[in-house]
């Protein structure tokens, strides 16, 4: 009985004729009683990957919560290698990850628009690197849209300074601040205490 299943089933075929046995159990009686099995054509590459998905999805279909739990304790384990692979992705991708957290803006229009700037900082005129801020015209907090004509880029500093102040305020502040300076050096330069 064994020679005629062997050679003509599947293993599904042979599991279910031969319960409680594993596939070596079968496969050593077999290679015991000198049995051969005719081996089926080789799969391509592509039948392989097709299969391995299959399982995959069966697997994480069956059991959720433990691909959930594979995938924290993978990233647990390399959380420093997907944050330098991430950063490293964001260095490459400039426009494209500035547009992904941008509504309203695709990385072409975004590339444009440091075209236009000619890659300097709107409102101090430095030269921008990849550190560079798309800062908002009218800022968010007082009504601003999230669309390119709102848009600029601007050095890190200059951004986080301005936060959401109008230009005028912005300037106001600088000007306050180049007057009290001004003061405080014509003061030293007397010879007053500050």
């Amino acid at each position: 009985m064994l020679h005629r299943l062997y050679e003509r089933s599947t293993w599904d075929e042979l599991k279910m004729a031969f319960k409680g046995r594993t596939r070596s159990m079968i496969q050593c009686k077999a290679n015991g009683l000198g049995l051969q099995r005719h081996r089926s054509l080789k799969r391509t590459t592509e039948q392989i990957r097709e299969a391995k998905r299959v399982a995959m999805r069966e697997s994480r279909m069956r059991n959720p919560q433990r691909v959930r739990d594979v995938q924290r304790c993978w990233y647990a384990a390399n959380r420093q290698y997907v944050l330098a692979k991430n950063r490293s992705w964001a260095k490459r991708h400039f426009f494209g990850n500035k547009a992904a957290r941008r509504c309203g803006a695709t990385a072409e229009q975004l590339f444009g628009l440091w075209l236009r700037q000619r890659g300097r900082c709107a409102l101090s005129g430095r030269r921008l690197d990849r550190t560079a801020h798309l800062d908002h015209i009218m800022p968010k907090a007082r009504g601003g849209s999230d669309c390119i004509s709102n848009y600029r880029w601007c050095s890190p500093e200059i951004n986080l300074m301005k936060r959401d102040m109008t230009d005028a305020e912005f300037m106001d502040v600088c000007r306050d601040c180049m007057e009290w300076i001004g003061e405080r050096i014509a003061a030293f330069e007397a010879g007053d205490n500050v």
